[in-house]
């Protein structure tokens, strides 16, 4: 039986040759979405995984992990498979069959973006923050970096990127591009050619081009589902300006990009010099994994075929119970993937503060995609009591203090650039009244401190994570050689920045 948690194997559609379309004209509709694919594609829904069935799995997978051990006594003569497994760890999955049973349902909107009337133009931001959240080194990936290539006898130093190529085909036109570059895209790599970066966790070693997609691929399709339909070819209804409705297929295609240099990597990509932060407090690295272990089960199991079924409808418990061991096998060598084993060991490295910085937008970003769209700011009007309308932005303002004995710095990472002050700025009334067309959360007026609070509450429940970073932790910081104690903090709030000053 196939997992969900199974990479698929890579494939490659030949485009047939049609008159290309002007990819800003297109007008589309997903007609063979059902309204449970279209609930996945809204990823702001609350997790139907509740923390019961998330523990009482983890019980399973321990017991599972203990029968594996060499001093379990297993039967050397006896393959562990989940129906040899099954009765040592039955009254286990009997708590998780329970769990699942007693959940309350939980009943999500479709979003709109998925049976509404669309422009192709405003999907593509969105498919490529869909992919983009599955991992901070997916991230990294698609921006591109410094890489070697290995093939044969013959090494290259250059630029690796991952290509999300998407492909429109319809009876009178097609069309094909990157989604980060908005480019026709390249040719990608050969599937076995060697690739290795030392600024990518995923392939510090050297990996086989195939196996390092295939695990971007697995990552991908479990972190935001409604993409697996794209990646399979989706139906979907085009209009274009001086044409008929006509019915095509749109899909997705992941693949490697390897643009040579011809000079080697640390010379070609030195950056340049920024503190290097540790994390100290071990009970917080603790918590922080446990956190992400556990966001990673709930994304996991809600995918898995044998815990949606019992979720769903009654079944005999002792039939199950096989089944479940073997989607608890799945789920374990999930776990221990290399992009699932990254995200939870990511605070365990040194970090540069460039890259923790942009981490955490990153952890920011993934969770919703209006909360990216806040991150980078998105034009609105303000009114505030006794004042007149005004125009500007509206962000999320993340801030990061960093305090040692020698340095006391906050930096507002959406720039980069180091804050005078604490995180201060100038407040916004609550109940004054804000309207952005760009972001689905405020096109209509709405209050300032009801939109607040809504952003806060998606991300406590999106990325419990980066609460333990508005706490505070301890750290080691260093510039050069020499490392001194301190701790650093987040901040997180909604600002609005006037176009002009206001006007009373």
């Amino acid at each position: 039986m196939n997992s969900p948690l199974s990479p698929n194997p890579l494939t490659s559609v030949e485009v047939p040759p049609r008159t290309q379309a002007d990819l800003t004209q297109i007008m589309l509709r997903f007609a063979s979405l059902s309204d449970a694919e279209m609930s996945n594609g809204a990823i702001a829904h609350p997790n139907p995984v509740s923390s019961a069935i998330v523990s009482t799995t983890q019980q399973v997978m321990r017991v599972i992990q203990e029968l594996r051990s060499p001093d379990s006594g297993w039967p050397g003569d006896m393959p562990q498979t989940p129906e040899n497994l099954a009765p040592y760890v039955a009254e286990e999955v009997y708590d998780v069959i329970d769990a699942l049973q007693s959940a309350p349902p939980v009943t999500a909107q479709p979003d709109a973006r998925w049976h509404e009337y669309s422009s192709l133009q405003s999907l593509l931001p969105w498919l490529l923050w869909a992919i983009a959240r599955s991992s901070y080194e997916v991230m990294r990936l698609i921006e591109g970096v410094p890489a070697e290539c290995f093939e044969g006898h013959q090494r290259q130093s250059g630029i690796l990127r991952l290509s999300t190529r998407l492909d429109i085909a319809a009876p009178d036109f097609s069309a094909t591009l990157d989604l980060a570059t908005q480019q026709a895209p390249a040719n990608t790599v050969p599937a076995t050619v060697q690739l290795r970066s030392e600024a990518c966790s995923l392939c510090q070693e050297a990996i086989a081009a195939d196996v390092l997609l295939e695990h971007i691929n697995q990552q991908v399709k479990l972190t935001t589902p409604v993409l697996n339909r794209f990646f399979e070819g989706l139906n979907a209804d085009f209009l274009v300006p001086q044409q008929p409705w006509q019915t095509g297929v749109i899909w997705l295609q992941l693949g490697f990009e390897f643009v040579p240099t011809g000079v080697p990597v640390a010379e070609s990509f030195a950056s340049p010099p920024n503190p290097t932060l540790q994390f100290t407090e071990t009970d917080w690295l603790e918590d922080y994994a446990k956190m992400v272990v556990q966001r990673q089960m709930q994304d996991a199991i809600a995918q898995l075929p044998e815990f949606r079924a019992v979720s769903t409808s009654p079944t005999d418990r002792d039939a199950l119970v096989p089944k479940l061991v073997e989607d608890a096998c799945h789920l374990m060598e999930w776990l221990q993937s290399p992009v699932a084993q990254s995200n939870q060991n990511f605070l365990r490295r040194n970090l540069s503060l460039t890259d923790f910085s942009r981490w955490i937008l990153w952890c920011l970003s993934r969770s919703t995609y209006e909360i990216t769209q806040l991150v980078g700011g998105v034009q609105a009007t303000l009114l505030q009591p006794g004042a007149s309308w005004q125009s500007g932005t509206l962000r999320l303002l993340a801030a990061l203090r960093l305090k040692t004995v020698e340095h006391d710095w906050y930096l507002d990472l959406g720039t980069g650039q180091a804050l005078p002050y604490a995180l201060e700025s100038v407040p916004v009334p609550p109940d004054s009244l804000v309207q952005s067309g760009e972001c689905a959360w405020c096109q209509r007026p709405d209050l300032f401190h009801r939109l607040h609070s809504e952003v806060m509450a998606n991300l406590q429940q999106t990325t419990p994570e980066l609460q333990l970073l508005m706490e505070g932790t301890g750290i080691d910081m260093a510039e050069s050689d020499h490392w001194e104690p301190g701790a650093l903090q987040l901040t997180v709030t909604l600002e609005f920045m006037p176009d002009k000053p206001l006007t009373l």
